[in-house]
């Protein structure tokens, strides 16, 4: 039945979407980040990103090994884009989603306040 009508669909020229695979899961690490940051579909669909992506810009590069400083410039700019993501309307986190491919993005904090690992899913 199913090879008829797969026949019957190319006959006709009539051909199915592939079927996107999806994660259950996917960590949001720096490096995906900078990688989401890269990809015009997300700065497009989420304007917000841009603007934070150019805290990120500033602070890629080069780090020295005296003081850290840049290294803590760097996890402040990319927390600001973690807030951004975790702070979308509903609607936009879909969107996220399915652009990701993923069913489930965790986020991790670090919490300054009590000095742990905050995990957060969207």
């Amino acid at each position: 039945m199913i090879n008829k009508k797969r026949s019957l669909l190319s006959q006709y020229g009539v051909r199915q979407a592939p079927k996107v695979k999806t994660h259950k899961t996917v960590v949001l690490e720096d490096s995906m980040i900078a990688s989401i940051l890269r990809d015009g579909r997300f700065i497009k669909e989420f304007p917000g990103l841009s603007k934070v992506s150019a805290a990120v810009a500033k602070v890629q590069g080069r780090r020295c090994g005296r003081c850290g400083a840049k290294n803590r410039n760097r996890g402040v700019a990319f927390s600001a884009v973690k807030n951004h993501i975790v702070s979308l309307s509903p609607e936009k986190r879909q969107k996220f989603k399915s652009l990701l491919a993923v069913d489930e993005v965790q986020i991790y904090f670090h919490n300054a306040a009590t000095g742990k690992l905050d995990i957060t899913t969207i």
